[in-house]
């Protein structure tokens, strides 16, 4: 009797033990969730501009290298299309801030309704945005520029309807190429667009 008390007593304070346990790893599960959670926002935030919901500058950086070093070696058409805005600086200046971020936004929506699904578009800063179009040359990338041009004819900005226009400057990417030398080639193109005026693109 002695002993089965003893017995008893034991595995009363192993089932407590064990449900303490248990509910320890019940909670423990609840915080890994919540920090994932928390990780998974915080990447979010890291990757996506703030103002527009495209990819982030360093993201999209990231994204044009994957592509220079894995995947644009075995597919013969990877394009970059790099646009700005143009008169950005006149809209702010006339209708004020708040409408040059309504200006972005809707661009920035227009860009992402127009590229296919495998496609990336981000936001490198100010008025000007890089796209990079998986296994499409670069007169493809032209009839995406031109489905853009066309969705951004009459938007109304301030209570004004006025069109909104974009300089592009497009190239696909070659043998060797870095970072640095296609973000340079498409800008330079991108300038060409603006120095023959404007909204149009310029294959390089």
């Amino acid at each position: 009797m002695h002993y089965s008390k003893k017995a008893e007593h034991i595995y009363a304070i192993i089932s407590k033990l064990n449900n303490e346990l248990a509910n320890c790893n019940r909670e423990l599960e609840q915080k890994n969730y919540e920090l994932n959670c928390v990780n998974k926002k915080f990447s979010q935030m890291l990757n996506t501009d703030y103002l527009t919901g495209l990819f982030s500058r360093k993201f999209i950086q990231d994204k044009l290298n994957y592509f220079i070093t894995t995947i644009a070696p075995t597919i013969y058409d990877t394009c970059i299309m790099f646009g700005d805005i143009d008169y950005f600086k006149k809209v702010n200046d006339t209708y004020g801030h708040t409408s040059g971020d309504q200006v972005l936004i809707t661009v920035s929506k227009t860009i992402k309704e127009a590229i296919p699904k495998n496609s990336f578009a981000g936001r490198l800063g100010g008025e000007e945005f890089l796209i990079i179009l998986e296994d499409l040359n670069t007169e493809q990338a032209k009839i995406i520029e031109n489905k853009i041009r066309l969705s951004l004819t009459n938007i109304q900005i301030n209570n004004h309807f006025q069109d909104i226009t974009l300089s592009w400057g497009i190239t696909k990417i070659k043998k060797g190429d870095t970072v640095d030398s296609i973000l340079t080639r498409s800008d330079n193109a991108m300038y060409n667009s603006k120095k023959s005026g404007k909204n149009k693109s310029t294959i390089c």
